[in-house]
């Protein structure tokens, strides 16, 4: 690859990580509340132009960042180490943020999953809720899969299955992910967005595990 698709590729890869971090911390002070009360918050309208707001508990700063963005980095941690997406390695990364009481805001369900994982009653491959558990805890783990397999969309639903199944095993929350990595991946690579292309793609990367979420 030549030096300057190099630094642009690596510009963008650090954009995406970054963008997942600012939408995070925009977003936290308002996490768990209904659309009808977000959507009368005028702050929120326009978040980017009201900037950060403090959480109402008044124990985070204005602009923290939540579980989300640390269970990404965790992951980016984690190939940055193999060179690979591994599922034992990104748990191994995960499990500190939760051994060492790390998490900010922790949700319940990946704390019920990564709670069983710390005490032995299951490895990185089962401790992951079963089917029904429908939740968004996963999705941003998707994020930095999709940039490492930019150059090779078709493999991203291997690439994620074992990432996103550490804390949910349900198939419409895998192939929420998928679409997501699917997602990422087109854009970081893109020079000109073509909707349909990447909807395909979103569609193809998603119907590995859900059919129904595929086609909507």
């Amino acid at each position: 690859m030549p030096v300057n698709e190099h630094r642009k590729l690596r510009s963008r890869f650090r954009g995406a990580i970054l963008g997942l971090a600012m939408g995070d911390a925009l977003g936290f002070p308002y996490r768990g509340r209904s659309r009808p009360f977000v959507s009368a918050v005028p702050s929120v309208r326009n978040l980017a132009a009201g900037g950060f707001a403090r959480h109402e508990s008044g124990h985070f700063p204005a602009g923290q960042y939540s579980d989300d963005t640390q269970t990404a980095l965790a992951v980016v941690a984690s190939i940055a180490e193999a060179g690979q997406v591994d599922g034992q390695i990104v748990a191994e990364h995960l499990i500190p943020l939760w051994r060492d009481h790390q998490v900010i805001d922790r949700t319940a369900a990946s704390t019920e999953a990564m709670e069983k994982l710390l005490k032995g009653k299951a490895d990185f491959e089962s401790c992951g809720h079963l089917a029904g558990r429908v939740e968004a805890d996963a999705l941003p783990r998707a994020v930095p899969v999709g940039l490492f397999g930019h150059d090779r969309p078709e493999s991203l639903p291997e690439l994620v299955a074992p990432v996103i199944s550490i804390t949910h095993r349900d198939p419409l929350v895998a192939a929420a992910a998928a679409a997501l990595a699917a997602a990422v991946a087109g854009l970081v690579v893109s020079t000109e967005i073509i909707l349909g292309r990447l909807l395909d793609q979103m569609s193809q990367a998603a119907g590995r595990f859900h059919g129904d979420t595929a086609e909507r």
